[in-house]
């Protein structure tokens, strides 16, 4: 975890690499092929023991060589809380809480209270465009900006 700026407007590395998405594998040597989407699991940890109506996660996202062609919408981002299944105790689901389109080499996804403990950033290629055709990118960096939580890549046991 990295500060990088005052408490007040806070932000915290989450995630830092070279990590490559869409449908030619090996195009960039320097980072690791995933194929056409990348899912980050991030457990949140709130700096109170008890969250108010002001409570806000911001997730960052910068990647490079985005592409983006007038009429399609960019590249998906959504984020998932994983909660436990009212109806069946020891399962979990998974939940949509937000989501972005990455047209730029930055986009941010904000989450308003209630905040919930285990989130997960899906990042996808854009597949509106017929196969083979796929955009290329490098997810470079996530991070978290936050006056009310804190985050960890990963999930921890309860």
């Amino acid at each position: 975890m990295s500060r990088t700026q005052s408490p007040a407007d806070a932000v915290d590395l989450l995630w830092q690499g070279r990590a490559q998405i869409g449908d030619e594998p090996g195009v960039y040597a320097d980072a690791f092929y995933s194929g056409i989407c990348v899912q980050f699991p991030v457990q949140l940890f709130a700096h109170s023991p008890t969250q108010s109506d002001a409570s806000r996660v911001t997730f960052i996202i910068e990647v490079e060589r985005v592409q983006v062609f007038d009429k399609y919408p960019g590249h998906v981002v959504e984020l998932f809380s994983h909660v436990e299944d009212d109806g069946r105790s020891g399962f979990w689901r998974e939940q949509s809480l937000a989501s972005a389109r990455l047209k730029q080499d930055r986009v941010e996804v904000t989450i308003e209270y209630p905040i919930p403990t285990y989130v997960s950033i899906l990042i996808k290629i854009d597949t509106n465009l017929p196969p083979g055709l796929y955009d290329e990118i490098v997810i470079k960096r996530i991070s978290l900006s936050s006056k009310s939580h804190y985050g960890l890549l990963g999930f921890r046991i309860r």
